[in-house]
């Protein structure tokens, strides 16, 4: 795992409500990687009750170093068959941390696993700015599709 070091800081980013990608998942008893999740459990809350799939949170902003850890060693041993990265890279400035975040969600992931990347394009202008919780990219979606291929390939499916 690289250690990722943004100019700004993704902490106060955090939002307590369910993300609408858990909404699009209904796989039963799986255990999903939510690289970013924040500090709040509701979606984990939320998947335990909808299909009895536990999540677990990777956030080095929101979760202790301990915690974290805990996360990483499990999907070493048991690379996710579901990832989650839902509002994260769009809150980040810098390209190659975003790169950093998809290498790092990979390496944890089995070959055929699926991730779920859900960004919020603000104004969609690309010009990104600083924010009163941090950065914002402007982005839209389709903008963030060269650094997922450049990460995981051109045959990956992106739907």
């Amino acid at each position: 795992m690289k250690n990722i070091k943004q100019k700004y800081t993704s902490a106060d980013t955090s939002i307590n409500t369910i993300s609408a990608v858990y909404k699009l998942i209904d796989t039963p008893n799986t255990v999903i990687l939510d690289y970013g999740g924040g500090k709040y459990d509701t979606n984990a809350e939320y998947m335990m009750q909808k299909c009895n799939s536990p999540v677990l949170v990777f956030d080095p902003y929101n979760r202790t170093q301990e915690h974290n850890s805990k996360v990483i060693q499990f999907f070493k041993l048991n690379p996710a068959k579901i990832a989650v990265c839902s509002n994260v890279l769009c809150v980040i400035k810098e390209d190659e941390v975003i790169l950093d975040i998809l290498g790092n969600i990979k390496n944890l992931m089995a070959e055929n696993g699926l991730l779920y990347i859900r960004v919020y394009e603000r104004d969609r202008n690309g010009i990104g700015c600083r924010t009163t919780k941090g950065w914002q990219r402007n982005q839209k979606t389709e903008d963030y599709i060269p650094f997922i291929q450049q990460v995981f390939g051109n045959n990956c499916e992106i739907q």
